[in-house]
């Protein structure tokens, strides 16, 4: 493999030709161009954060959006992605439910389960790719997890998150409480991930795990509580909680600090309750409706309420 030394005319090659030495010049730039182009996303391996987004089919929306905000924190960046293939359903076809190829390119990193999956819900898959993908951070300081249909709008404020959380194993942008942690987005140091992962598993892998463990810990915030309080893993609370685990309201002290929203959320919950929709820009129109998107582009580009009426959900 050549180096830049390479490209000093020295030795035997003041014996040659110019034209000769030109050639050989022009392969050696090629080789160290293509090398030195790596280092835009290979030295993002030497940082000491790592950003890990969940997402699956039913992020598409929000996938584009998200990944472009993450990206701007400048670290090595991992999609885990849930097919969400069932193969009972029969006529589906695979590439339609995977990222598009400009959303692929913006990653460092992807991870997917190849096998057909029949799930169904949310809770499962997710658990399942935190327990494949948490292996992968033992080289950094911190993992950032986040659901790849939420936002950084203020990447810059990302330092004061990570002085916030302190000498603490875990801080999730909440709620957290005795029997809840906050899973729409966490920062965890990643000897801590692995067990959290291993214990979330461990308590719905086999089935018949799910079941024992099902009434006493809930949900997926109830079982990532369990798996802190059960493995003694320090946690750093931010003092300012959302209203709930979806953050339908942009608010709390991760929106203070880094903007950070789950657009899902907030489009969800202004379709349903006649609020304002988050702005076009956080959506990625090939995987939505178009009644859908035109009618959050149609109110803002106009700024009246009037232009919701017809999006509103119709209670």
């Amino acid at each position: 493999m050549p180096t830049r030394a390479d490209l000093e005319r020295t030795g035997r090659w003041l014996e040659v030709s110019d034209e000769e030495w030109a050639q050989q010049h022009a392969s050696v730039k090629a080789v160290v161009d293509r090398c030195l182009a790596n280092d835009a996303w290979a030295t993002k391996i030497h940082k000491n954060v790592a950003v890990l987004l969940t997402a699956s089919v039913s992020s598409r929306p929000y996938l584009k959006g998200s990944v472009e905000s993450f990206r701007r924190l400048g670290y090595w960046t991992v999609l885990v992605y849930d097919n969400f293939v069932d193969p009972t359903w029969g006529g589906v076809d695979y590439n339609g439910w995977m990222p598009p190829k400009d959303v692929m390119d913006l990653l460092d990193s992807f991870l997917i389960a190849t096998p057909y999956q029949t799930w169904g819900g949310v809770s499962y898959p997710y658990i399942f790719q935190l327990r494949i993908a948490a292996g992968l951070f033992q080289g950094f300081d911190y993992v950032l997890c986040a659901n790849g249909d939420c936002i950084l709008e203020k990447p810059e404020g990302f330092p004061q998150l990570l002085e916030l959380m302190g000498d603490a194993d875990l801080m999730s942008t909440g709620p957290v409480n005795e029997k809840e942690v906050g899973t729409a987005a966490f920062l965890v140091r990643p000897a801590a991930f692995v067990r959290l992962a291993k214990h979330l598993n461990d308590h719905v892998v086999p089935y018949e795990a799910y079941e024992r463990s099902t009434q006493e810990y809930g949900n997926t915030e109830g079982r990532l509580a369990a798996a802190v309080r059960e493995l003694g893993i320090k946690q750093a609370i931010v003092p300012n909680q959302p209203e709930s685990d979806q953050h339908h309201t942009p608010q709390g002290t991760w929106y203070d600090l880094v903007g950070f929203r789950h657009i899902h959320g907030e489009h969800n919950y202004a379709y349903r309750y006649k609020a304002i929709p988050p702005h076009p820009r956080y959506f990625d129109p090939r995987f939505m409706s178009e009644a859908d998107y035109r009618g959050i582009v149609a109110y803002h580009e106009q700024g009246d309420t009037a232009a919701l009426k017809d999006w509103w959900c119709k209670t």
